[in-house]
């Protein structure tokens, strides 16, 4: 089996089903939920999710948190669809997404589209025991249009179309990405060569102070030592010439 290829005309799910939407519906919802409303969704018999207002300690699978807005509540319920843990969805089988749909949360509804793409996902059926959600019983799924299979030259060779033009999209995307990538790099190697030339400059300066105010250092001394050298023999010059006098 390959994997899903999304496309603008639908999805290729392999190469031996075709190319087919994936069919959907849509749950509207209100903030007065209460504890006797309950969601089913899906084939046969469905999952059904139970709204609480206090999550329990019980078997009861699939329990879905009352928020404290519609925005809140559906995205408990689109976690619980997906089987994804938090604050807000069940006990049970928590962890266990919908075998059928997948859930999508909006500010006031929830998307429910089908897993298998094609006609198939037509046949789901999502049902609510509160009317308020604009959701009548029995509500089925829409949008799944399907095809015979690649059956045919034409319908493999809009498979094999649909593929290169991914794959194309896919190759563009790399480029960009590398082409960025590169710029990056290349800027980063200028930066590191600056600091690098900066350091080294900046080094070379303080090392060269030392030498210097050494020498000068050495040679203040020098001159001082010379000068006092010199008023000692000119103290002498004068005892002398008082002696000659006496």
């Amino acid at each position: 089996m390959f994997p899903t290829i999304s496309a603008t005309t639908g999805a290729l799910t392999s190469l031996g089903i075709g190319l087919g939407a994936n069919a959907s519906n849509t749950l509207s919802a209100n903030a007065n939920a209460t504890t006797t409303d309950t969601v089913t969704i899906g084939s046969g018999a469905g999952q059904t999710y139970t709204l609480v207002t206090a999550l329990t300690a019980s078997t009861t699978a699939n329990q879905v948190l009352i928020g404290a807005n519609t925005a809140a509540t559906l995205a408990n319920l689109a976690a619980a669809v997906n089987g994804g843990a938090g604050a807000g969805v069940a006990y049970g089988s928590l962890t266990v997404a919908n075998a059928d749909v997948n859930a999508l949360a909006g500010a006031s509804t929830v998307a429910f589209t089908a897993k298998v793409a094609g006609t198939g996902g037509n046949a789901l059926v999502s049902t609510t025991t509160d009317a308020s959600f604009g959701f009548s019983a029995g509500g089925t799924f829409a949008g799944g249009a399907g095809s015979a299979g690649l059956t045919s030259a034409n319908a493999a060779q809009a498979a094999l179309t649909t593929i290169n033009t991914a794959i194309q999209t896919i190759a563009a995307l790399r480029g960009t990405l590398g082409a960025s990538v590169n710029r990056l790099q290349a800027a980063s190697n200028v930066i590191n060569n600056q600091v690098q030339n900066l350091t080294g400059a900046e080094d070379s300066v303080r090392a060269a102070d030392i030498p210097s105010t050494v020498a000068a250092l050495a040679k203040f001394s020098i001159l001082e030592q010379t000068g006092i050298s010199a008023l000692a023999q000119a103290n002498q010059q004068q005892q002398l010439v008082l002696k000659l006098l006496q």
